[in-house]
């Protein structure tokens, strides 16, 4: 580690830390003030797996916003996560913070439902008010799937916007329980649009739900 001192700042790096068993990179800690300290600058990379992550963001500012995402999902794999927080160090300052999450052919299993996207390549952007990921691509019952995921807060209302486009195979093994498909063959394109919505005012953790699935015919034997 090393301090630097200018003026009234003060700079702490270090090259490599441990926090609940996960470990962090390039961490930094500023200070812009010691006279007068409105705020604490802290930066890090974090290489881990996803058990110890969420460990991290359950202890951390961040477990309000990652609340639902961490008890939906378990992750497998290692991840990168570039954090960058700033936290007030008097009672009128906010609490701020931005980061992403980047994942590198990581294992995505839901932990209510039967589905898992695996080879997953693609970053999540978040700060304070929202987040959001653009083109997260995998595989999805041996096809290529590209996800999009937004979520903002505005007026007290949670959105959780959601789009996903995959080529979904009839016949795959995964949907016979489901429904007879014997006389139906081949591959269609799928496109899914979900909207959540969850009224923060509420104590309740439940969204409503409103969503489109479109379907084409192409490529469909009968």
């Amino acid at each position: 580690a090393n301090i630097i001192f200018k003026n009234q700042s003060v700079q702490i790096n270090l090259k490599k830390s441990h926090l609940l068993k996960t470990q962090i990179n390039q961490a930094s800690l500023l200070i812009d003030d010691l006279d007068n300290i409105p705020s604490l600058n802290i930066a890090g990379d974090i290489n881990s797996r996803w058990k110890n992550t969420s460990k991290l963001i359950q202890q951390s500012p961040l477990q309000e916003q990652f609340e639902e995402i961490t008890n939906a999902i378990e992750l497998k794999g290692h991840h990168q996560l570039k954090l960058n927080l700033q936290i007030p160090m008097q009672k009128t300052g906010k609490l701020a913070y931005q980061g992403e999450l980047q994942f590198n052919k990581n294992h995505i299993i839901s932990k209510t439902n039967p589905i898992s996207i695996s080879n997953v390549q693609g970053k999540i952007f978040f700060n304070e008010n929202n987040i959001k990921a653009k083109s997260l691509n995998g595989i999805f019952y041996d096809e290529k799937i590209q996800l999009n995921l937004t979520q903002s807060r505005k007026q007290q209302i949670d959105t959780l916007k959601i789009t996903a486009k995959t080529n979904l195979n009839l016949n795959h093994k995964t949907f016979k329980p489901w429904i007879n498909l014997k006389n139906i063959h081949g591959k269609t394109p799928f496109r899914l649009e979900a909207s959540l919505h969850k009224d923060l005012k509420k104590k309740s953790n439940n969204r409503k739900i409103n969503f489109i699935i479109k379907s084409e015919t192409k490529g469909i034997t009968i």
